[in-house]
């Protein structure tokens, strides 16, 4: 497996990988795809990473720059992150996590923020408790947890990697 940043020729691939990951998720409203093509027309996709398997690429992850009052505030949102449903609980969303998280803390990114499942993104240092100060926690899942996910830039933090 490769991990690479996307290019132009990936776009339609990350669409269809964006669409059938998704399709049916209980917690997504199938707009995935739509959200990383406006992303990327504005100019506001700071890293957007592939996964190649054999030459196909079967997955993808995105961070984009999250805004306090309008202002930069050194963080970035991930999400999503999305592997095609015949390549999933293969190791692939975790390495693009790992990659992800090594690729922002490279540029200097203060924290990262995301909505997801805890389970699943507390091995890679994310933590509910922090967030809740930061922003107005919402309620998505069924039995009213918040989704809502950070992680400080502190170089422990966001050097985590999940074997």
């Amino acid at each position: 497996m490769i991990i690479r940043p996307e290019t132009l020729g990936d776009h339609d691939s990350i669409r269809n990988i964006l669409i059938a990951a998704f399709a049916n998720h209980p917690y997504s409203h199938q707009t995935e795809h739509l959200i990383v093509e406006a992303l990327r027309a504005d100019d506001a996709l700071t890293v957007s990473l592939v996964a190649e398997v054999d030459g196909t690429v079967v997955g993808q992850i995105a961070f984009s720059p999250v805004s306090i009052d309008g202002k930069d505030c050194g963080w970035l949102a991930l999400g999503p992150v999305a592997v095609l449903p015949s390549y999933q609980r293969q190791g692939i969303g975790q390495a693009l996590v790992n990659e992800g998280l090594k690729t922002i803390r490279s540029i200097g990114v203060q924290g990262c923020v995301l909505v997801g499942d805890p389970a699943f993104y507390r091995r890679f240092g994310f933590y509910l408790d922090f967030c809740k100060m930061m922003v107005p926690c919402y309620k998505t899942g069924p039995s009213g947890h918040s989704k809502w996910l950070s992680m400080l830039a502190r170089k422990r933090a966001l050097s985590r990697t999940v074997a």
